[in-house]
């Protein structure tokens, strides 16, 4: 007896022009869902890392600054007025870190890029169960358009009002989903349905 994952290979071998195009088309959707989803999710790790690296940075900053280990070191060696200008640099530089976090704000990017990355991923789970519950034959053509149209509205509302990425985020989602972070890898094998001797993409 044939599983689901057979039994939806299967299916997908044997689709009309008209499912072909439907196939294809919601396919291409999962696939660009996973990849913006997992995008945001790396922005978010980028910024939460940057975050991390300007609060350490200001936590030694400010302790070096305002202790007096870094001014008695260099007077101990006879250079009493390089360590003042150190200790005041370390000043200027605790002062710098704290100012990037209001400026910058990489905290709160952090947490706009997560809460997209979830709002996409919730669009790229609609959109991969709709094409699962079409090959499986449990819901038929038109009410399958009349459903990706929606999903359509809603990936256009959603995606206009998400943060901007970067190139190196998408490598980096790229990579992830690549190498160590692969999703749907059951769900991959099964949208290739071949029509008059092609593979549908």
């Amino acid at each position: 007896q044939l599983d689901r994952q057979d039994e939806m290979n299967a299916q997908s071998q044997n689709l009309g022009v008209d499912d072909a195009h439907l196939v294809a088309g919601l396919s291409d959707s999962v696939d660009r869902m996973r990849y913006t989803y997992k995008t945001h999710e790396k922005a978010a790790d980028r910024y939460e890392s940057w975050e991390t690296w300007r609060r350490w940075a200001l936590i030694v900053c400010t302790v070096l600054a305002t202790g007096t280990f870094v001014a008695a070191l260099f007077d101990a060696f006879g250079f009493t007025s390089v360590g003042q200008v150190v200790t005041c640099a370390l000043a200027a530089l605790s002062a710098l870190a704290s100012m990037l976090g209001d400026f910058l704000d990489f905290g709160n990017q952090a947490r706009e890029h997560s809460a997209a990355g979830k709002k996409v991923r919730s669009l790229f789970i609609a959109y991969e169960n709709l094409l699962g519950d079409y090959l499986d034959g449990a819901i038929a053509l038109d009410a399958a358009r009349v459903r990706r149209d929606e999903l359509a509205a809603q990936e256009d509302q959603i995606l206009d009002g998400l943060p901007r990425t970067t190139r190196k985020d998408y490598e980096a989602a790229d990579k992830a989903l690549t190498i160590d972070e692969r999703t749907s890898s059951h769900q991959d094998q099964l949208t290739e349905p071949v029509h008059d001797g092609g593979t549908i993409a």
